[in-house]
């Protein structure tokens, strides 16, 4: 492996390499990603896609600018399984270790390898810069990485759970700072596009709205001409995962309008997004993301300089206030009955019950991750046995879980991210914030903060509110193309 930084890009500055470098950092590879993420999900190829990324990986490892692009490999990994592989419902899952889980976990390592020997050989994005980074959120997240460690040491509801606890909590310490450090050190932010994670994020939503219409399609979700949201499930989540997932991306599609960018094409996805959200049948995501909606309606036409945008916006309003209008009666009767008995808990009275009893008698270190299925799933069998059932609120989740050690590094972690949005209310910043607060208010019903793909984009998220570039903008991928040509052109008219 080369060893500095400036021998390192004699591959990626040869034409082709740059070529692909620049390809891969930009929008149209986030674009290209999503599509084959979408395609690959509604065929059942979920082996072709990992095999793909885990290659593109090995690429960057290797020969990439930086590690940016690896935030939409990560977030598209994470809703790339289709029902047909969705592990606790198929014994043909590629995710069993007999029909493919071996291969992708040797890729997966293939992947750390490369990426490791990068971090220890290059100067300019690897270990070297890494102790050279500023990190305004690692103390609060050691600190609470370090609580999930411990939680439940000395519980009896931790009793034979005490490996699978601790092999959880590394992997949710894991999610949470290795993005963070990653990107916060590895990404050139003055060659950052100031839409980046705002372009990746919608696409991805859309990627997620695909699954929902496919699953009304092909999965009867339709019954006696109301949908059942049992039949709302993909192979990575159910329901109120994929309305949770949509609801994270509203912010960024208002991003373009307070910016005066592609202000019809954004008020369109805003509109998909909300149907989309609309067809989860999650009350969760349903009430957060017309909160969203309203407060970022307020913000657009704060922000927003041109009164075109601010006409073409309500507009917009008025086309779907006329819409639910219109067609309230078919509307409310395909869809009302997911609020036909109020907000009622579902159960949840009963979960939070015994989360304070938890508490309660584990008040110091919780009952571990694993201490509700000791309480309330005692019997989990097969795929699902190595995921602990949440408590559904992510307060009493960080309670019962790690008890006050847990609570207080989780509230000094919280106190670290409201400072740092505060000292940089850049409106990139501000639409990131949005996001990440929805996430934390659906969490108060569902423990979307424990979940892999929410943490990934969470972790990733604050990387870039702390360390992204405000002023500087990357040349564009058909920018470069052209530069490229150009220099060509110039180099052969020199010579002759």
């Amino acid at each position: 492996m080369i060893k500095t930084a400036e021998k390192q890009y004699i591959f990626s500055n040869l034409p082709f390499f740059s070529w692909i470098s620049a390809f891969i950092r930009s929008k149209w590879f986030v674009f290209c990603l999503a599509v084959f993420c979408a395609v690959s999900n509604v065929l059942g190829y979920d082996y072709y896609f990992y095999m793909a990324v885990a290659g593109i990986a090995i690429y960057i490892s290797v020969f990439g600018k930086d590690y940016l692009p690896y935030i939409p490999l990560m977030i598209f990994s994470y809703i790339a399984p289709s029902i047909k592989n969705n592990p606790s419902k198929s014994e043909n899952s590629i995710f069993l270790l007999d029909n493919g889980g071996k291969t992708l976990i040797i890729m997966g390592c293939a992947v750390a390898v490369f990426l490791l020997i990068r971090l220890i050989f290059d100067r300019e994005i690897g270990f070297s810069n890494a102790v050279k980074t500023k990190y305004k959120l690692l103390g609060g997240m050691v600190f609470l990485g370090i609580s999930y460690l411990i939680s439940g040491l000395g519980s009896a509801m931790l009793e034979g759970f005490e490996t699978k606890n601790l092999i959880f909590a590394g992997i949710q310490f894991l999610a949470m700072v290795i993005p963070y450090l990653v990107i916060s050190f590895g990404v050139k932010w003055n060659k950052v596009v100031k839409d980046y994670l705002a372009f990746t994020v919608i696409c991805f939503s859309l990627v997620v709205s695909v699954q929902i219409i496919f699953a009304y399609l092909t999965n009867g979700v339709i019954v006696d001409g109301k949908p059942e949201n049992a039949f709302i499930i993909s192979g990575w989540g159910v329901n109120t995962n994929m309305g949770a997932m949509v609801t994270l991306a509203i912010p960024f599609a208002f991003y373009y309008l307070a910016k005066d960018k592609n202000v019809f094409l954004s008020n369109i996805i805003i509109l998909l997004l909300f149907f989309a959200n609309v067809l989860s049948l999650s009350r969760n995501s349903i009430l957060v993301g017309g909160l969203l909606y309203v407060i970022c309606q307020i913000v657009v036409f704060s922000k927003s300089k041109k009164i075109s945008t601010k006409i073409i916006t309500a507009l917009f309003i008025i086309l779907l206030l006329t819409g639910v209008y219109l067609f309230n009666h078919y509307v409310f009767n395909m869809f009302g009955f997911s609020f036909a008995n109020g907000l009622n808990s579902n159960g949840r009275d009963e979960i939070y019950k015994h989360a304070v009893e938890t508490f309660y008698s584990y008040p110091l270190l919780g009952g571990g991750f694993y201490g509700i299925n000791s309480t309330l799933h005692p019997s989990e069998v097969g795929w699902n046995a190595f995921f602990p059932r949440m408590w559904h609120n992510n307060i009493l989740q960080v309670l019962a879980t790690g008890g006050l050690v847990c609570f207080i590094a989780y509230l000094v972690h919280r106190i670290q991210t409201i400072k740092l949005c505060k000292k940089k209310p850049t409106i990139e910043n501000v639409f990131i914030a949005l996001s990440l607060l929805a996430l934390l208010i659906m969490s108060l019903l569902d423990c979307y903060f424990f979940q892999l793909g929410p943490m990934l984009f969470y972790s990733s998220a604050l990387a870039f509110i702390e360390h992204r570039k405000p002023h500087v903008k990357e040349e564009p991928f058909e920018r470069f193309i052209f530069k490229r040509r150009r220099e060509k052109l110039k180099i052969k008219n020199n010579k002759d």
